[in-house]
Order: C-alpha cells, then structure tokens, then sequence
C-alpha cells in the first residue's frame, strides 16, 4: 500500500487529476483526496488543472459553435440553391410577382428572425400577400399568424373581427396585439397595422433571393 502511495504521491506531482491516478493505479478518488486535501503543492496543481480544463472546455465550445454555424451557412446556401431552381418556373405567375414586389417594399428582411413578415392597413395587399405564400410557396394556411397593432383608444376584438372577415382567416390565428404607447391617444387608423407572418428561415431565405433574381430581371428588361 505504501508503495502504492508513493507513487501516487509521485503522479500527483506530475500533474495528474484524481482521476488520472485512479485509472493507472486504481486508487479510490475518495483516498487520493484523503491524502492530497491538506497538501498546499496539491491544491496548487488542483487549481492548475481546474484553469486548465475550462480553457479546453471553452476551446471545445468555440469549435462546436463554429462548426455549428459552418454546418448552418451549408443549409442556408442550399435554401438559395433550390430558389434559384424554382425561380424560372414560378417567375410566369403573376401572383408570385406581386407577393415578391409587395415583401420587396413591405417585408422584413432580418433573414436571423426567421421570420416572414409584412404589415400594413391596407387589407387588400395582405390578402395578395397571403395568396402568394398559400399558391407560391406552399404555406398551410393555418400556419401563417397574424397580429395587432393598435392606438390606446382601439378595441382589440373589434379590430380583430375586421381583419378576421377581410383576409377570411380565424381569429384562433391571431397573436397578442401590441398597442402603441405614448401621450399621442388620437387613432391614426380605423382598424389598426395588421401583420402577416409565418416562422420559417428557409422561406425567408428564398424570398430574399427570388426577390434578387427578380430585380435581375427587371434590370434586364429596362424597367428598373
């Protein structure tokens, strides 16, 4: 046993865990701790070890982080990829390029959301928009969601009920509504900014480029 000892006294002052010694000389971890916790050199080298693992443990999550993002950029290109395949054929419907001029001047383009969304107060361009995602890109549309923004002075439900009836769509399919905050109480709008969204990122990276292929086009007939 004390040979034992001495040589894991030994390892201990190479610079081996607990753990270490106990594979090489099967020592409980529960006795090297026994017999280091009062040795002032082996809390040193307990520290040591300590600092050490949290760098590897902070260089391991470095890695996996970018080896994340590498593997994301991989799938995002390939979204891209497929909309440049798509594009010809769903170019000769006037619905796709109605939904793609409407999200070009009213859509978000924050492609980290992954949000696909326009807002506006102007009923008919939503239900277009909504036509667009249901015909050309294939949304369900119980999944497509909707909501509210409304002045203090604006009933939610009334306003629900209006853009209910006008998009034809449930009002199970509304969000919370947000209200405008501020002294200003006076409605600007009658019914309030609807939104239009669907949570999807390989949606949005598709519209953003058909929405560059489009403007393409238009470049090369001379419109724009």
């Amino acid at each position: 046993m004390y040979k034992r000892r001495d040589r894991a006294y030994e390892l201990r002052k190479q610079n081996k865990s607990y753990n270490e010694i106990n594979i090489l000389l099967g020592i409980p971890k529960s006795t090297l701790s026994s017999w280091f916790k009062d040795s002032n050199w082996s809390l040193e080298i307990k520290r040591r070890l300590i600092k050490k693992s949290q760098k590897k443990a902070i260089k391991q999550l470095r890695l996996m982080a970018l080896a994340n993002r590498e593997k994301w950029k991989k799938i995002h290109l390939s979204y891209r990829i497929r909309a440049r395949e798509q594009f010809p054929q769903l170019f000769i419907n006037p619905i796709f390029g109605a939904g793609l001029a409407i999200y070009w001047g009213e859509g978000d383009k924050k492609l980290k959301n992954c949000i696909v969304r326009i807002s506006n107060i102007d009923y008919r361009m939503l239900k277009v928009f909504i036509i667009f995602l249901v015909t050309a890109c294939n949304v369900k549309l119980e999944k497509i969601k909707f909501w509210m923004l409304l002045y203090p002075d604006l009933n939610e439900k009334k306003c629900k009920k209006y853009w209910s009836k006008m998009l034809n769509v449930s009002p199970r399919q509304f969000i919370k509504s947000q209200y405008i905050k501020g002294r200003e109480k006076i409605k600007k709008v009658t019914n309030g900014v609807c939104s239009v969204q669907v949570y999807n990122r390989e949606l949005k990276e598709k519209i953003i480029e058909w929405i560059s292929l489009y403007s393409d086009k238009l470049q090369e007939a001379g419109i724009v």
